[in-house]
């Protein structure tokens, strides 16, 4: 019997944080996929790659041809809740059986402004007729090493409006490892999975564990909502102004998903992910 599968999944957003991620761990087990971005990926010269912009829906009708199942994941925009309607609305009219979306922490509470973006997404896919699972992670490890890393490297300070109130980070790796599982295991079929990180960490103590591990000092500085408007100007500056008061509120820390469970090893703790990526920073 031939071992070749028909390509029948189609990851968006290949070329960010997580579906990078999850592109890769689904290559190491000689799965076919199709990967769905603007430009094409530089980690992969073998991945078939259509180009598709989430914002406006360009090319989704080409990269969903033939496909079973789909990644949906889109960058924070002015217009995330229109741009993944739309995408799930091609993927239910080009046959799509199974959608795994990265969601937010929180999302079925409907009380923060990502959290009903998200929310309103799910109820979309519940209602359309596919199966599905939903992922919801809190705070990215990642945004250390991506979005605070410029700060970072120039004065050594992540200045953000989110108080001392811990917080359980996440490795994107632990979360990229869930969707590739549910996008090959039945188990997770309609199941919802609130995902947060081992350990809840203020910013400050996430500072210090960063500098302990990777050996460069660096701190963090809390600010006001209106200090950070005005240093970044960036035009969703509302709905991360809202996130971050969200996490003050609290809610940005729970139990910690059992990853030994699912995948039979412990989640990555902050320490884990520096040390891995110390040559980021330094």
């Amino acid at each position: 019997m031939s071992t070749i599968r028909d390509r029948e999944i189609l990851i968006l957003g290949a070329t960010g944080t997580v579906g990078s991620l999850v592109a890769k761990e689904l290559e190491s087990i000689k799965e076919i996929v199709r990967l769905g971005s603007r430009s094409r990926p530089h980690y992969s010269e073998t991945m078939e790659h259509f180009f598709v912009d989430v914002m406006t829906g360009e090319g989704l009708v080409d990269a969903l041809a033939g496909i079973r199942k789909l990644f949906l994941i889109t960058p924070d925009m002015d217009d995330q809740l229109g741009a993944e309607l739309r995408i799930v609305e091609a993927a239910v009219k080009a046959g799509v059986e199974h959608i795994v979306k990265v969601s937010a922490f929180g999302a079925a509470r409907e009380d923060y402004m990502l959290g009903r973006i998200h929310r309103s997404v799910e109820m979309a896919i519940e209602s359309s007729g596919t199966t599905w699972t939903f992922l919801r992670p809190t705070a990215f490890m990642q945004n250390f090493s991506i979005y605070y890393l410029p700060s970072i490297q120039s004065v050594g300070v992540v200045r953000l409006p989110c108080g001392d109130t811990p917080v359980s980070f996440i490795d994107a790796c632990d979360i990229a490892t869930m969707v590739a599982d549910a996008l090959l295991n039945p188990t997770h079929v309609n199941r919802s999975y609130e995902m947060f990180g081992p350990e809840a960490l203020s910013y400050s103590q996430a500072a210090q564990e960063l500098s302990k591990s990777i050996g460069i000092e660096i701190r963090y500085e809390a600010i006001s909502d209106a200090e950070y408007q005005s240093e970044t100007g960036i035009s969703s500056t509302h709905r991360i102004l809202d996130l971050y008061r969200y996490y003050r509120s609290g809610h940005a820390m729970g139990e910690p998903f059992n990853m030994l469970a699912h995948k039979g090893r412990e989640l990555r703790r902050l320490r884990d992910f520096a040390v891995f990526n110390r040559e980021v920073f330094v």
